[in-house]
């Protein structure tokens, strides 16, 4: 990073850097609103040529920011995250290292690398990362997510071929899944309650009830809203329409 960028420099990286997020998720705006509008989801060749082109563009503004800022965390991690959608993991992981010598402890990059390493199968380090992430913001439940993929692959993993193994192999086997089934249930537990306060996932899960209760209606059905039952809970059902001549 440069001792000191002059204005124009900031604003012309606030510039390159919202151009940038807008390429890389600009269509994930736009799916979402044909979704929402017609029902139907669109075609995968149409999603994977629009990705293909927002993440190109995306490279472009954020390669401008490098050459301003060689050090710009966010440019770094985010060109990460940007070559990763695009399957190019080699590449990613050099800017998430990048961004992580730039600052240890940035969030967004160690929960992206934690992904990252998931991907490739590499579930121990990858736990490690989410472990990391999740220490600097236990609020967020994408790395206690990503570790509960891992810890299931893990134990996966593990539970194959038993035959095969000798009798101190099977001990040694048997004591790692007590220990990775305990960490699962513990994680779970954690993910659940981070979860729950997430005001983003409980604005999703409402928006897909709604959509719900719509694709329903147009197919006939009518919703009754049910009062709350002693546990706090209120129970909507669907009951087709009777419709008379």
């Amino acid at each position: 990073m440069k001792e000191k960028l002059n204005q124009e420099e900031i604003n012309k990286i606030e510039m390159l850097h919202n151009k940038a997020t807008e390429e890389a998720f600009g269509h994930v705006t736009e799916h979402l609103a044909e979704f929402r509008k017609t029902g139907k989801r669109p075609s995968e060749e149409k999603v994977r040529k629009a990705l293909t082109e927002g993440n190109k563009k995306a490279i472009n503004y954020l390669d401008k920011i490098l050459k301003i800022d060689p050090k710009n965390l966010k440019a770094l991690s985010f060109k990460g995250f940007v070559l990763q959608q695009a399957g190019k993991f080699g590449e990613a992981r050099y800017y998430y290292d990048q961004a992580l010598e730039v600052n240890p402890n940035d969030y967004l990059t160690l929960s992206q690398k934690a992904n990252l390493l998931m991907h490739q199968g590499r579930y121990e380090v990858a736990i490690d990362y989410c472990d990391k992430a999740h220490k600097v913001n236990p609020e967020d439940p994408t790395p206690l997510f990503t570790k509960l993929v891992c810890l299931e692959n893990l134990l996966k993993g593990l539970s194959t071929n038993p035959e095969a193994l000798s009798k101190e192999s099977l001990e040694v086997l048997s004591k790692e899944l007590n220990i990775r089934r305990k960490e699962y249930v513990k994680t779970r537990e954690e993910f659940d309650k981070v979860l729950a306060k997430d005001k983003g996932v409980q604005e999703a899960r409402k928006q897909l009830e709604e959509l719900r209760k719509e694709k329903l209606r147009k197919q006939g059905y009518i919703v009754i809203e049910k009062k709350p039952t002693m546990f706090g809970k209120i129970k909507n059902i669907f009951k087709k329409e009777n419709k008379t001549k």
